[in-house]
């Protein structure tokens, strides 16, 4: 987001050295992450919203847009063919239920859900995760449609009416959620904060013509009421940020806000094995597998912990005969849940398309999988 900034910010002027230096910001911005790509879109926008003052009329500085635009294709072009050579393939799920059109559906839930975080940004969004509406009839697929028809015909309007500042914001908002909409390409995540952030560049733009267009006492209440907003939001970010203070933290933090988050016994999961705590991983482990009954690869690495930490419990002195017996225990627990989870593990990347289940469950190699021979003998 820093690179396609200064890249926009660059190509506010004329010039050839501008234009080379932000088509090279550009270029850095998506080898850096590959959703800067919307910036082709994004730019002819903000040139007709922001129009140049450097011009006297519009088509000279419109056709340098054009310009711009064909260049950023060609980079967006060598891009795609330098990421073939090392990556195979864009997507990386299939689309739900193998049906681009279920996909669809999920996404207009998103758009409803980003809507609702922009206007109450309440609960916390870490690892967010959204059902996906079987029917088009659902109503979270007509919020979805109504949002992404209001956001068009605003923008529609706005082009119309010259009222440019309307059109950035409404079609902005659009063309920045198109690089993580996973219609087109299918993501591990189908909502996250992190995709709204450059578009609320379009929302700053709304807000400041909104400020421009109000007059007098109307402007000192919205800036009263903004600011207020900013102090409230402020402190409520310094107490969350609390939960980042440790993996075990964030985890906790997410499955007191949705206890039917699986991810987040997983992770508790994964900490309580670093703090050997094996009855507690466990628990935490069979409640994320029963939601996720399909996941080798989570399976196979928490095998890998509790060997390791079966490993780690070395004997203590005899001296100490009830915490020697204490370690011992545990080792027979880490050991038995090790095999367990090896064997589920196996179980499941037999099944037809078992190295691929579910989406978010990244597949694992068979030359990858090396399980310690005393554990395949017992």
């Amino acid at each position: 987001l820093t690179l396609l900034l200064a890249g926009l910010i660059v190509m506010e002027r004329p010039g050839i050295g501008r234009t080379i230096g932000g088509t090279g910001l550009f270029l850095l911005a998506c080898l850096a992450k590959e959703s800067a790509l919307m910036l082709p879109l994004l730019l002819p926008l903000r040139d007709v919203a922001l129009p140049r003052e450097d011009f006297d009329a519009p088509t000279p500085w419109l056709r340098t847009t054009w310009i711009r635009v064909g260049v950023l294709a060609g980079v967006a072009s060598l891009y795609f063919a330098l990421r073939a050579a090392v990556l195979p393939g864009l997507a990386q799920v299939g689309h739900v239920d193998g049906s681009v059109f279920a996909t669809a559906r999920a996404m207009l839930h998103g758009l409803g859900w980003y809507m609702g975080q922009l206007l109450l940004p309440l609960g916390f969004s870490f690892d967010t995760r959204i059902d996906v509406p079987l029917r088009w009839s659902d109503p979270e697929v007509w919020i979805g449609l109504g949002v992404l028809g209001t956001l068009i015909a605003a923008g529609v309007l706005g082009l119309v009416r010259r009222r440019y500042l309307l059109a950035f914001a409404a079609l902005g908002f659009l063309v920045t959620l198109g690089p993580v909409s996973n219609v087109v390409v299918p993501l591990k995540t189908f909502v996250a904060d992190r995709f709204a952030y450059p578009g609320l560049i379009c929302v700053a733009a709304a807000v400041a013509a909104l400020l421009h267009v109000l007059r007098g006492t109307a402007r000192s209440t919205v800036l009263t009421i903004g600011l207020c907003a900013i102090g409230a939001l402020g402190f409520l970010t310094i107490e969350r940020n609390k939960a980042w203070a440790s993996d075990t933290e964030l985890w906790t933090a997410v499955r007191a806000d949705r206890p039917w988050n699986a991810n987040a016994y997983q992770g508790l999961a994964f900490e309580y094995l670093h703090q050997k705590r094996i009855i507690d991983a466990e628990n935490a482990l069979a409640t994320y597998l029963a939601a996720n009954p399909y996941d080798g690869k989570a399976m196979y690495a928490m095998g890998n912990l509790f060997g390791e930490l079966a490993q780690s419990l070395v004997q203590v002195g005899t001296e100490r005969a009830g915490e020697q017996t204490n370690v011992r225990l545990r080792q027979k627990q880490a050991r038995v849940a090790q095999i367990k989870l090896y064997q589920r593990a196996l179980e499941v990347w037999t099944l037809p398309g078992g190295l691929s289940f579910g989406r978010g469950s990244e597949p694992v190699s068979y030359t990858h999988l090396t399980l310690p021979t005393k554990v395949l003998v017992c």
